[in-house]
C-alpha cells in the first residue's frame, strides 16, 4: 500500500511545482505531443501497471483465459471470449509461450500512452496525471485490463478530436471497440460534440455508429442484458464512483464559461458532464448499477479535464491556487485511502507486487 501512496504523493508534488502551460495554438488548444519527459513517465507507469504480479480483481480470470488461449485456435478463442483486439493479442503471446505479464505490459503501454496524450491536452498535465492515479490507474488499469486499453485508445481519440482530426478520432474509437465494445459511446460523444460541423461529418459518424453497433454489439445484447441487468448487477461502490464523476460534472456545468475552452472541448466536456449527471440520477432509478458503473469509466477523463483547470480559475492569486491544489490533493487522497482500506475487493490489490521484484532479488 505504501507504494501506491508514494507514487501518488510524488506525482502531486511535481504537479504542484510545475508551471501552468499556455495554449500552443490560437484556438486555445495545447500541444499534445509526447516528449522525452513524458516517454519516461509512460515507461515507469507501464512497468507499475503492466508488470504487476497477482494484483487486481480479474487477475485469476485473465490468467485462466491466457491458459485456454494457449490450448485453442484463434477463432475459437475470440468466439468464446469476444473482444477480438485483446484476445488476438493474448492468443499470439500465449502460443509463443509468453507469460500473462507480457500481455499486461503491452496493454499498460497503450493505456498509459492514451492517458499521457490526454494529459498533454490539459493546462496542467501532471495534475491531470495525479488525479488519474487513485482510481483510473490503480483500480481500472490494474483491474479491468480490456476496458483500460479501450479507455486508453478512447483518450487518444479524444486528443485527435480536440485537434480536429476526425478520421484519426474514428480510427482510435474503432481500436477501442476491438478491446471493449462499450467504447462505441465515444462515437456518440464525438458526433454530438461536433454537431456544428458539416452534414457529411455528421452523417458519416452516425453511419459508423450504426455499423459499429451491428458489428460489435448486436450479437452481444442478450449477453449484456443477462450480465448487467438481470443478474443485477449491483456493483459494489458504484454510487461512490458515479459521484466522483458527478461532482466535477456539476463544477464544469457551472464554471465552463470561465474556462475559455476551445469550441470542441467545450462541447465534448459539456456532453460528458450531462452524461455523468444522467448516470448518477439513473443509479437511483434503475437496478443496473454495474452497467452504469462500466459506462461511467469512460467519463473519468472529465475529472482530469476539470480539476487540472480549477487552480487556473483564480488568476494569479498564488494563495488561491495553493488552496485549490491542496483541496484536490486531499479529495483524491481520501478517495485512495477509503478505497484501499474499505473496498470489498481491495485485498486483491494489497500488497502490491511486481514481477521485477522477483527478478531483481
Amino acid at each position: 500500500m505504501i507504494l501506491y501512496f508514494l507514487i501518488f504523493t510524488l506525482t502531486f508534488c511535481l504537479a504542484l511545482v510545475s508551471i501552468q502551460r499556455q495554449p500552443s495554438y490560437v484556438d486555445g488548444v495545447y500541444d499534445s505531443r509526447i516528449y522525452l519527459d513524458w516517454l519516461f513517465i509512460i515507461f515507469l507507469f507501464s512497468i507499475f501497471v503492466g508488470l504487476r504480479e497477482k494484483v487486481g480483481g480479474d487477475w485469476d480470470i485473465y490468467l485462466e483465459h491466457h491458459f485456454e488461449a494457449s490450448n485453442g485456435d484463434l477463432l475459437g478463442t475470440i468466439q468464446k471470449f469476444g473482444d477480438p483486439g485483446y484476445y488476438l493479442l493474448d492468443w499470439i503471446f500465449a502460443n509463443l509461450g509468453a507469460s500473462i505479464h507480457i500481455v499486461n505490459f503491452i496493454c499498460a503501454i497503450i493505456f498509459i500512452s492514451g492517458l499521457s496524450f490526454f494529459c498533454r491536452t490539459l493546462p496542467r498535465p501532471l495534475l491531470g496525471l495525479a488525479v488519474a492515479i487513485p482510481y483510473l490507474i490503480i483500480v481500472v488499469g490494474m483491474g479491468y485490463t480490456r476496458q483500460s486499453v479501450a479507455i486508453g485508445f478512447a483518450m487518444i481519440a479524444i486528443t485527435n478530436l480536440i485537434n480536429q482530426k476526425t478520421f484519426k478520432f474514428i480510427l482510435f474509437v474503432f481500436f477501442a471497440m476491438l478491446f471493449h465494445k462499450s467504447a462505441i459511446i465515444f462515437l456518440v460523444l464525438g458526433l454530438i460534440s461536433r454537431s456544428g460541423n458539416t452534414l457529411i461529418t455528421f452523417f458519416g459518424m452516425l453511419l459508423l455508429g450504426i455499423i459499429g453497433f451491428y458489428l460489435f454489439l448486436d450479437s452481444y445484447i442478450d449477453q449484456l442484458y443477462q450480465n448487467y441487468i438481470l443478474a443485477e448487477s449491483n456493483s459494489a461502490g458504484a454510487f461512490v464512483r458515479l459521484l466522483m464523476n458527478f461532482f466535477p460534472a456539476v463544477i464544469f456545468l457551472i464554471l465552463r464559461k470561465s474556462m475559455n475552452l476551445p469550441e470542441i472541448e467545450y462541447g465534448l466536456y459539456t456532453w460528458m458532464s450531462w452524461a455523468s449527471v444522467a448516470l448518477f440520477i439513473l443509479f437511483f432509478l434503475t437496478n443496473a448499477s454495474t452497467a452504469l458503473d462500466r459506462v461511467a469509466l469512460y467519463m473519468i477523463p472529465l475529472q482530469l479535464a476539470v480539476f487540472s483547470r480549477i487552480p487556473s480559475l483564480n488568476g494569479s492569486d498564488i494563495f488561491s491556487k495553493s488552496i485549490s491544489f491542496l483541496l484536490i490533493i486531499f479529495f483524491y487522497l481520501v478517495v485512495m485511502m477509503v478505497w484501499l482500506n474499505f473496498a470489498n475487493h481491495a485485498d486483491l490489490w494489497i500488497p502490491y507486487d511486481n514481477i521485477l521484484f522477483k527478478i531483481l532479488t
